[in-house]
Order: structure tokens, then C-alpha cells, then sequence
């Protein structure tokens, strides 16, 4: 049986306690309690859409900005004539 600190009230408690016995504070839970697993984390969905949106839209910008500075090209060199 090993001691650990409790990390509500700092005192020695054992690692076999459910609680520490001087303040009340729950050990064996936080103990116990299973880690999220990467694909149940709630940021991998919205990451996951965010990359999908930039990798979808991202394209449409250049292309729409090539598109503009052809335009804008085209209007000088008429324009100029």
C-alpha cells in the first residue's frame, strides 16, 4: 500500500482509499475515470470539417482571384489601345 498526496487538502492518503479521509475528496474516480479517445474527442469533428472547408473553398479563391487579375489585365491592355 502506497501514500499519495490528495490534491484537495494535500495530506497523506492511500492509494486504496475510495476518498481522502480528511476532506471528503473523491480519489478512486479520478483514478478510474477512462481516458476520451482521440476520435471521441469533440475538436476532431470540428477540425476535421474545418480542413475539409478549407481544402473545398481555398481553390475556388484562387481561381476566382486569377480570374479577377486576367479580367483586370484585359481591361488595361484594351483599354490602352
Amino acid at each position: 500500500m502506497a501514500l499519495i498526496s490528495c490534491p484537495e487538502c494535500s495530506r497523506q492518503v492511500s492509494t486504496q482509499a475510495n476518498s481522502c479521509p480528511h476532506c471528503g475528496y473523491p480519489l478512486q474516480t479520478q483514478r478510474n475515470a477512462p481516458e476520451p479517445k482521440a476520435l471521441q474527442s469533440p475538436h476532431v469533428l470540428s477540425r476535421t470539417i474545418m480542413a475539409l472547408g478549407a481544402w473545398l473553398i481555398t481553390p475556388w479563391i484562387a481561381r476566382f482571384l486569377f480570374g479577377l487579375a486576367v479580367l483586370v489585365f484585359a481591361y488595361l491592355s484594351l483599354k490602352s489601345e
